[in-house]
């Protein structure tokens, strides 16, 4: 095993304490001191330095993750978690824009590793996803990840959440594609009880409504 293998192992085995001096940092006004040590965590697990890992698209973040074509959760759960609290001490700092860029990087790290929902998860990662949302919802994310939002919302039941998701990317896109999957998101809410729609702030008179709507604009 080589020995930047064995650092990086070391590194997501060490990551809740880092997590916990990067918070210590930031709450006690020594967000600069946390900025560093998190520039060099970044030198060290993805040799590139905060400036350049926020640059990087989306993309191209999560395939750093990656071992042999295929991410590594452990790895990816771990750089997710240092994105979302630069992203945090960046925010605190009224660094806005970088802040952002952080956030939604940690977002999509976080939806690739949740995946379909069904697989096994790293501790954690589903609260340090919806802490990612919360930050993250109102920001620019490449389609991909919306979609994957749209998905992940519809697991868990937050149905109102998906549908303005949807609306807002069907409007962006106005391809077929868009709007057939739209129809297919109605169709599985169709087949949900009148509770579980009511339970996910979607009744189901808007479903039938929203449902009508994307078949007048498929029909042209």
């Amino acid at each position: 095993m080589s020995l930047k293998r064995d650092y990086i192992l070391t590194m997501v085995e060490q990551i809740a304490q880092f997590i916990a001096r990067l918070v210590f940092l930031r709450e006690t006004s020594r967000g600069e001191a946390a900025l560093q040590e998190v520039n060099e965590f970044y030198k060290h697990f993805v040799e590139l330095d905060a400036d350049a890992l926020r640059a990087l698209p989306h993309e191209a973040v999560v395939a750093l993750c990656a071992d042999d074509g295929a991410l590594n959760v452990q790895k990816g759960a771990a750089l997710a978690s240092i994105l979302k609290e630069e992203g945090d001490i960046l925010r605190q700092a009224g660094r806005e824009a970088d802040a952002v860029a952080c956030h939604t990087r940690a977002l999509a790290l976080l939806l690739e590793i949740y995946g379909d929902g069904t697989q096994a998860l790293p501790l954690g990662v589903l609260e340090k996803l919806e802490l990612v949302i919360d930050r993250a919802l109102d920001s620019p994310i490449p389609p991909r990840y919306r979609w994957m939002l749209i998905r992940y919302f519809e697991q868990i039941g937050s149905y109102a959440d998906a549908e303005n998701l949807l609306f807002d990317l069907i409007d962006e896109e106005g391809t077929p594609a868009s709007v057939g999957e739209g129809l297919r998101f109605y169709e599985r809410l169709a087949a949900k009880s009148d509770e579980d729609l009511a339970n996910g702030n979607l009744p189901r008179e808007e479903v039938e409504e929203s449902r009508a709507s994307l078949l007048a604009k498929a029909r042209g």
